[in-house]
């Protein structure tokens, strides 16, 4: 949040001295365009924070961890697709709210400018100044929530959460399209700031409470690969396919858009946030039947 933050703050400010500046050319590429020659600086200067990494030593998992059994992609993929029931509505629930997440991120700046006629900058700035303070506040509450509930009870709380975040980002990002006063944009957009971030929260708390520690790793690095693969490759191209194809044009087009993607997408988050409860409910289930067996055994 911080990193994407800042980069809003900062990389608008930036693209507006480089198109002050007159730069034109990066060797040894030759010509370059404004946004091109400001993805350049960043780049240089994010070199030797690289470099350092490249040349940072391995730590190693430590001499514990020496004789935990090792977890091959087809073991967890075949241990994912016989608890199906639980992962494909948690990996629906997940990408489908990457979808929102991501295609906010791509349109927001060319919608604001077309509605409200702000200047790459200012939008940076705001947008930024927004992510660097909603965006840590939420993903803050919702572990003091999530922490809560896994003391109040079993894992199926957690279900009702990702319920409740799905519509609630379903509604706000529906709504931050279709606002038609800057004023209130900004206000939905920091209500939606606040959620935006908890689904993979949820996403991953849930992992760790359903996968062995062994897999979890894995298991993450699938559920962040397709958030990529279908959040940030489809959502994007998504909305430009259906603003032109279903709304033309019009000044309105590029919101209508986003809104119809926005909403297809919320539904069918939440639509696997509730069969993930339902998942979840069956799991505290049997945890639960297993704790009174043993309690039955002991006495």
């Amino acid at each position: 949040m911080v990193g994407t933050g800042l980069s809003l703050v900062l990389g608008g400010p930036l693209l507006e001295w480089v198109q002050s500046s007159g730069i034109q050319s990066a060797l040894p590429f030759g010509n370059v365009s404004v946004w091109q020659a400001t993805l350049f600086i960043i780049g240089i200067v994010g070199f030797p924070m690289a470099l350092l990494i490249f040349l940072n030593k391995d730590p190693g998992r430590g001499e514990e961890r020496g004789n935990a059994p090792v977890m091959t992609i087809q073991a967890v993929v075949s241990d994912l697709a016989v608890r199906k029931s639980l992962f494909v509505p948690l990996l629906v629930f997940s990408i489908a709210n990457s979808m929102i997440t991501y295609g906010l991120a791509a349109w927001m700046p060319t919608m604001i400018s077309r509605h409200f006629q702000l200047g790459i900058g200012e939008i940076g700035f705001l947008q930024g100044t927004i992510l660097l303070t909603m965006g840590p506040l939420g993903l803050g509450v919702a572990g003091m929530c999530m922490e809560s509930r896994q003391r109040a009870s079993g894992v199926a709380r957690l279900g009702v959460l990702s319920v409740l975040v799905s519509f609630a980002v379903m509604s706000l990002s529906v709504l931050l399209c279709m606002s038609g006063t800057i004023n209130t944009f900004w206000t939905l957009d920091a209500s939606m700031v606040l959620f935006t971030g908890t689904s993979i929260a949820l996403t991953s708390t849930l992992v760790t409470r359903t996968v062995s520690n062994h897999a979890v790793g894995l298991v993450m690095a699938i559920v962040l690969v397709l958030n990529g693969l279908v959040g940030q490759g489809l959502a994007p191209t998504l909305i430009a396919l259906v603003s032109q194809h279903f709304f033309g044009t019009g000044p309105d087009a590029l919101a209508n858009g986003m809104a119809a993607v926005f909403g297809t997408s919320g539904l069918v988050a939440t639509a696997g946030a509730i069969f993930l409860y339902r998942a979840l409910r069956h799991i505290d289930r049997i945890a639960r039947a297993e704790i009174e067996q043993v309690g039955l055994a002991t006495q």
